[in-house]
C-alpha cells in the first residue's frame, strides 16, 4: 500500500518476480500520512491531513468507515495486537486509543484521549506507547 499527496492509496501486488498495481483507493481529501494493516480485523487504516481516519476492507477494498474524531492532521497510526488497541496521533495535540475491533466494525470505539504537548508526529507501540512531537522551545 502506498499513500500519496493527492489523498489516494495505491494497492500493489508484490511478488519476487513482478510488482503490479491492482487498484486505487479514493476518499481522502488531502495527503495520506499514515497507513496500517490490521490483519486481525481484516482492514487497512489510513490517516490523512484531512483530519480523518478511513477504515478499508481488505477483501473488496471498500471504505467501511470514515472517522472524524481528530480536529487536525492525523500523522501516525499504531497497533498493539496483543491488547487489541489501535493508536492515532494527531497535530491536534492528542493521541487517541481505540478498541481496534470496534473501530473496524462500527467506526467508533475511542477508549482514551491522551494529550501530547503541541501535537503527535510519530508513534510506535512495543508494550509501551512511544510518541514524538515538536519540542517546547
Amino acid at each position: 500500500f502506498v499513500g500519496d499527496l493527492e489523498g489516494t492509496i495505491t494497492v500493489w501486488n508484490v511478488r519476487p518476480e513482478v510488482m503490479e498495481q491492482t487498484t486505487t483507493l479514493r476518499g481522502h481529501e488531502d495527503w495520506v500520512t499514515a497507513l496500517l494493516v490490521d490483519t486481525r480485523n481484516n482492514c487497512l487504516l489510513s490517516g490523512s491531513l484531512d483530519s480523518t481516519i478511513r477504515v478499508w476492507d481488505l477483501g473488496d477494498y471498500s471504505c467501511r468507515h470514515v472517522v472524524n474524531d481528530h480536529e487536525r492532521y492525523v500523522n501516525s497510526l499504531g497497533i498493539d495486537d496483543d491488547r487489541g488497541l489501535l493508536f492515532s496521533g494527531s497535530s491536534d495535540g492528542t493521541v487517541r486509543v481505540w478498541d481496534a475491533a470496534r473501530l473496524s466494525k462500527t467506526g467508533e470505539g475511542c477508549l482514551h484521549v491522551l494529550t501530547h504537548s503541541k501535537g503527535c508526529g510519530t508513534l510506535t507501540v512495543r508494550g509501551h506507547l512511544f510518541t514524538s512531537g515538536p519540542s517546547k522551545t
